[in-house]
């Protein structure tokens, strides 16, 4: 009985400490530039370390790359763009690449259980550029101009939130090419 008592006591603390990193997000519009797509919306989210986010306030980089899933069946779409966008980031010294999965509310234990399943097959390093974004899917990726949720899309903004580039679908080369030279020409711009 003893032994009982402790796992139900572990399980709680476990469930506990997911509590302030699952938040059920409204999207809130800056300003009319946002329902345009041109200005990221305010929304909570929280790495798979259960670190909190406000975004897009929490944006530090002058280029933010944000690659959102919004099935679980876009894992590995969204797998073939880290590759190819971490090689972009390594030849720039002013970027950072976010995996966001845009994930319907749903109840707390849900959320927790969602959570908590992809902290356990996650590497240190991807935990920390993971945020979990419970939010109206649709509504989310609308307030970006993102066209639909059936497949990947990847948005790069600045530090204040404003839309720089985006794109959709599965990795293509010249996706890439393109982001890399719009950020080479914004970086000689910017004398950095």
């Amino acid at each position: 009985m003893k032994n009982i008592k402790i796992v139900f006591l572990i399980a709680v603390l476990q469930l506990s400490a997911c509590i302030g990193s699952s938040v059920n997000n409204k999207i809130i519009h800056q300003d009319s530039e946002a329902q345009r797509g041109a200005v990221f919306p305010q929304v909570s989210a929280a790495d798979l370390d259960g670190k909190a986010y406000d975004l897009p306030r929490d944006f530090t980089y002058r280029y933010n790359i944000l690659v959102f899933g919004f099935a679980h069946e876009q894992k590995e779409m969204v797998k073939a763009w880290l590759l190819p966008l971490n090689k972009v980031k390594a030849m720039h010294s002013d970027i950072t690449i976010y995996r966001i999965p845009v994930i319907d509310p749903s109840n707390f234990a849900l959320r927790t259980v969602i959570r908590n399943g992809m902290r356990s097959k996650a590497e240190d390093e991807a935990r920390k550029q993971t945020l979990t974004l419970f939010v109206d899917r649709q509504s989310f990726a609308d307030s970006l101009g993102i066209k639909g949720i059936d497949t990947v899309a990847v948005v790069v903004t600045d530090r204040e939130g404003h839309l720089i580039w985006q794109q959709s679908g599965e990795f293509a080369e010249a996706k890439i090419k393109e982001l890399d030279e719009l950020v080479s020409i914004a970086s000689r711009a910017n004398g950095s």
